[in-house]
């Protein structure tokens, strides 16, 4: 029996972290650090566990290009975003692969010809204007809630032609529910916890999609 070719690949670095939880509980405290850490101790490929799955994380312009053009399809959309949004977000762009992935993107890609985008400031300009009056009468401004707001109110305007008025709030508040359900660690629908806050404002949205 002949014996087997040697492989020029290395195997990929990495550690599992703590039992069962890996290294979620840092990589959440501090999402940047923890990368800068690991990377210096593995380099620019390393594996680890985060919320109870194992990953492998690549770092640098040219292993990003690699992951994100795609050229040989060995990475797919679906089974690694899957996991985080795909109880949220079912059939988002973000869950397609390949060249379904690439007919759903050239439909969305109409939207943001450079004539497209010059003709949304005749939309935009005034609702940025009164927007920001609204804004600054308030005694203490949170700059992070109000200017997401009003991009939520932006993008209802453009791209829906509405606005959603004194349901913007409550359509906000779900709409990042539904976003930060998918680093939950405990994945079942505890009352309190971010899974069950995402299935609640997914519902909300879909109630305002059918409703709109």
């Amino acid at each position: 029996m002949a014996a087997p070719l040697a492989s020029e690949l290395r195997p990929v670095p990495g550690e599992a972290g703590s039992p069962l939880i890996g290294h979620t509980l840092q990589a959440m405290r501090d999402p940047l650090g923890w990368g800068r850490h690991f990377h210096d101790k593995y380099g620019l490929v390393a594996w680890t566990n985060l919320f109870g799955q194992r990953m492998v994380a690549v770092a640098g312009p040219d292993a990003a290009e690699r992951v994100l053009v795609n050229r040989d399809k060995a990475f797919s959309n679906g089974r690694g975003w899957g996991y985080f949004i795909g109880p949220f977000f079912r059939r988002g762009i973000m869950l397609l692969d390949f060249e379904e992935h690439l007919h759903h993107r050239r439909i969305m890609q109409q939207a943001f010809t450079r004539e497209r985008l010059a003709s949304y400031l005749d939309t935009m300009n005034p609702a940025v204007a009164g927007g920001i009056d609204l804004l600054f009468p308030e005694a203490t401004l949170r700059a992070y809630p109000a200017f997401k707001r009003l991009t939520l109110d932006l993008a209802t305007r453009t791209f829906m032609g509405g606005e959603l008025g004194p349901r913007a709030d409550r359509v906000n508040r779900a709409f990042v529910a539904v976003v930060r359900a998918g680093t939950a660690y405990v994945r079942f629908p505890v009352p309190g916890l971010r899974w069950s806050r995402g299935l609640r404002g997914r519902r909300q949205e879909c109630i305002r999609c059918r409703t709109t």
